[in-house]
C-alpha cells in the first residue's frame, strides 16, 4: 500500500481536538460520520476488504467505529472467549505483548513504525521486538473471528510475566 506510506510521511492532522505528543498519522477505514473530523485525508482508495481508506492523525485509538473504523486484536482464553481487545490501525498485526499492551505494526511498511497500544486505546511509538521473541502461529479456536475469512492467531510469551497469550487478528485481505 504505497499510498499509506506516502501519507504517513506527510504528517497530516485530523482533530476532534488538538493532537497530543504521541499523535501519529495512521490509516483507518472511514466510519459513517468521518466528515465530523477535520483534516482527515480521504484517499478515494477502496480497501481490499471493503470501505474507504482514510488517514487521520490521532493520539488515541478510536473508541468506536463512528468516525474511524479500526482493526482489532483480541486476546483469547483457552475456550476461545475474548479476554482483552486492542483497537489498532488498519493492517496492524501483533508482534509482542506486555501486560495490557500489545506491540503491533504494519510490517508491509519500511520501516514498520511499531506502536505500543494499551487496551484503553492509548499508544506510544515502540521499538520492533527482537527476533528472539518471534511469533508462533497458532490454530484459532472456531469462535475466534467467525465472520472473517482472514483470521489468524499467534501465541506470544508475555514480556511482563512470561505467560503464554493467544492473540487473534485479521490478516490483510489483499
Amino acid at each position: 500500500m504505497m499510498f499509506g506510506a506516502v501519507v504517513l510521511a506527510l504528517g497530516m492532522h485530523a482533530a476532534g481536538g488538538v493532537a497530543g505528543v504521541h499523535a501519529q498519522p495512521l490509516m483507518f477505514l472511514a466510519g459513517p460520520h468521518v466528515d465530523r473530523l477535520h483534516g482527515v485525508v480521504r484517499s478515494g482508495e477502496e480497501y481490499d476488504c471493503g470501505g474507504e481508506i482514510v488517514t487521520a492523525t490521532v493520539d488515541h485509538m478510536p473508541a468506536d467505529n463512528t468516525e474511524l473504523v479500526a482493526d482489532e486484536i483480541y486476546e483469547l482464553d483457552g475456550s476461545g472467549a475474548v479476554r482483552a481487545t486492542w483497537r489498532v490501525p488498519l493492517e496492524f498485526a501483533p508482534l509482542a505483548v506486555r501486560g495490557d499492551t500489545v506491540i503491533a505494526a504494519d510490517e508491509s511498511l519500511d520501516p514498520p513504525h511499531p506502536l505500543a497500544i494499551r487496551t484503553d486505546g492509548s499508544f506510544v511509538p515502540a521499538a520492533t521486538p527482537s527476533a528472539a521473541k518471534a511469533l508462533a502461529v497458532a490454530e484459532c479456536p472456531k469462535s475466534a473471528l467467525p465472520q472473517s475469512d482472514y483470521r489468524s492467531c499467534v501465541q506470544l510469551i508475555d514480556q511482563a510475566d512470561g505467560e503464554r497469550r493467544l492473540l487473534a487478528f485479521n490478516l490483510s485481505c489483499s
